[in-house]
């Protein structure tokens, strides 16, 4: 359909979700509900941890609470939605909520990567093409969230020039930058077992921690960006790895296996949990 035919304009967008089934709805609500919860509680248990611990107040520490800052916001934008529709006859968005929701999943998603100028930039020149290409006619999205691959094969006209734009600056992007980081990882792995003979297995260990977190995020983020969208049985559960799971794994990968964080936020905890217990005897009292 060309540009000129176009006569209506599409108001909301209607998702199509991971399944029709009522009963596997009120599962998959549950088991999400449960991953935001354990992503909320790991997450402002650093951030708050991070803040009150004086101990803790150093670059690595700075840089692991805003990584758990960016995760909790990253999770935030797609998951309450999601609960919603899980519970909800309607699955739609309005079509200004649809281009917030993809401008702000991938500013936490260029955040997470330490290029967020880039990343930013990359985002509103993506953001400004979708806002001028026409939707005037399908407006059912197979998946759970709005985002730009799936949004753009709903306009209706010709988008090759923005599918190779998306994947020249995008896809090509994630990957440049996945292979400099475990590229980097080898080295740092060769320069350990070269030159390191005292704690060299927690130096391996916190390397290979830091693989994990790299690989989970760019993976799934290159399967998707990097060549113009198809439907592939695989999209939705790479989508979940990006947007639910990862920000509840980052925590116990990255940060909790860290004994001086790990002791601090037991100090916390245990502070927390004293309040609580003077308090309740207090009132008791």
């Amino acid at each position: 359909m060309e540009l000129e035919n176009c006569t209506t304009t599409v108001k909301n967008i209607f998702f199509v979700g991971f399944t029709e089934s009522a009963m596997l709805q009120y599962v998959l609500f549950a088991t999400f509900l449960i991953i935001y919860t354990i992503t909320w509680l790991g997450n402002v248990t650093i951030i708050t941890t991070v803040i009150i611990d004086q101990e803790l107040h150093k670059p690595m520490y700075f840089f692991l609470g805003n990584l758990a800052l960016i995760d909790l916001s990253e999770s935030s934008v797609t998951l309450p939605k999601m609960l919603w529709d899980f519970l909800s006859e309607y699955k739609s968005i309005s079509f200004g909520g649809c281009i917030a929701q993809i401008f702000f999943f991938h500013f936490t998603g260029g955040a997470v990567v330490v290029i967020l100028t880039v990343m930013t930039l990359d985002r509103y020149v993506a953001v400004a093409l979708i806002i001028q290409l026409p939707f005037c006619g399908p407006n059912l999205l197979d998946n759970f969230y709005c985002d730009f691959p799936q949004v753009i094969k709903l306009a209706c006209t010709d988008i090759y020039a923005v599918e190779l734009l998306m994947v020249s600056n995008s896809g090509l992007l994630m990957i440049l930058i996945f292979i400099v980081l475990i590229v980097s990882h080898v080295v740092i792995l060769v320069k350990i077992r070269a030159h390191i003979t005292q704690g060299k297995h927690k130096a391996f260990s916190t390397c290979g921690a830091q693989v994990a977190v790299v690989s989970i995020h760019f993976v799934p983020c290159i399967f998707i960006y990097a060549w113009p969208f198809k439907k592939f049985v695989a999209d939705k559960a790479m989508s979940s790895l990006y947007t639910i799971i990862t920000p509840m794994l980052n925590p116990i990968i990255y940060t909790l296996r860290n004994t001086e964080m790990k002791n601090a936020i037991k100090k916390f905890l245990n502070n927390v949990f004293l309040r609580m217990r003077n308090s309740q005897l207090s009132f008791l009292s």
